[in-house]
């Protein structure tokens, strides 16, 4: 399955960066879509993880995507691989 995905962050660092090396961004929403459903997760700004269905939902989603593609996808995928989340496909 190919899966479209893009994430959101907060730019807190230092130079408005959006690492998530710095503790000062946060995960914002993740969004994707495989052709078949889209799907849009908002994570709150508290610091903290995905958690729960979200987590769920997601890592659902990757374990059974072949093809990931993003607009930053290097970005992207570093921020979810921060987060806890795997994916081994392309």
């Amino acid at each position: 399955m190919l899966t479209v995905l893009d994430i959101e962050t907060t730019c807190n660092g230092p130079d408005r960066s959006p690492s998530f090396h710095w503790p000062e961004n946060d995960l914002v929403s993740i969004g994707f879509d495989d052709g078949s459903a889209s799907e849009y997760l908002c994570i709150k700004h508290n610091k903290q993880k995905p958690t729960g269905e979200e987590r769920q939902v997601l890592q659902a989603q990757l374990d059974n995507t072949n093809l990931l593609i993003g607009h930053n996808i290097k970005f992207d995928l570093l921020w979810l691989l921060s987060c806890g989340f795997e994916y081994k496909g392309k």
